[in-house]
């Protein structure tokens, strides 16, 4: 369940930087949508690691 929230909590910042909200339908989510959001992983720097994700974390994030 913590991958879930950790997935989740990434969502929300993605949501809160590209689309300025808190939330988003389920019924838009398409392709460049999650294509954007896997750029969005691959460029976000968390604050418990210095480095951005590598392909590996990006893919279990998307995979959830």
């Amino acid at each position: 369940m913590r991958h879930y929230y950790v997935t989740q909590r990434y969502l929300i910042k993605f949501f809160k930087q590209k689309y300025k909200k808190d939330d988003y339908q389920l019924t838009t989510i398409n392709y460049k949508f999650i294509a954007d959001f896997e750029i969005f992983l691959h460029n976000h720097k968390p604050l418990d690691h210095q480095k951005p994700m590598d392909t590996s974390g990006v893919l279990k994030h998307l995979v959830l």
